[in-house]
């Protein structure tokens, strides 16, 4: 399966949270951003929280090492300057939910390769579940390097999971 990172750049991870007008949040995770982490990358734990969102990656394992951030000018690091969070397994299953469990509004995400290296190989999975049912929809990463955003814009979810799948070519 692959390793992925979900990476924040600029309009990054955008989801709507609240009544009509919309309020924005974007998730960058420039709070974990340093070039004082270890090589192989920090663990920021089997949670991130940003912003009333919660990204949880307790899926049959859950350590503190579930997700990492690498140094601000590492060439594994796909938001230069700024921060990603990488899976550190393949076999995860991250979630993303609002901490108070209401619904909100997927726009986009933006993601890269583990390590920011291009490979051709399996794709991410994405379910949006609502209380009415769900919604798949599968995306592979394409560019050689860097962040690659996805645009799904998929209203009135209350959790998104997503997850590497399928076979290494």
């Amino acid at each position: 399966m692959k390793n992925i990172q979900a990476a924040m750049l600029g309009g990054g991870l955008l989801l709507f949270a609240g009544a009509m007008p919309a309020i924005a949040s974007v998730m960058t995770f420039d709070s974990l951003a340093s070039d004082n982490l270890p090589l192989w990358g920090q663990p920021v734990g089997p949670d991130v929280r940003e912003d009333g969102f919660v990204i949880r990656s307790c899926s049959g394992r859950c350590g503190a090492d579930n997700l990492v951030v690498f140094n601000k000018s590492d060439p594994k690091q796909a938001d230069p300057g700024g921060a990603t969070i990488a899976v550190n397994f393949n076999d995860l299953t991250l979630t993303l939910s609002r901490e108070d469990g209401a619904s909100f509004d997927f726009y986009s995400i933006d993601l890269a390769d583990f390590y920011n290296v291009h490979s051709f190989g399996p794709y991410v999975e994405f379910d949006f579940i609502r209380p009415s049912g769900s919604t798949t929809f599968f995306a592979g990463v394409t560019v050689p390097m860097g962040l690659q955003r996805f645009v799904f814009d998929q209203a009135g979810v209350t959790p998104v999971r997503f997850w590497g799948a399928g076979a290494w070519g």
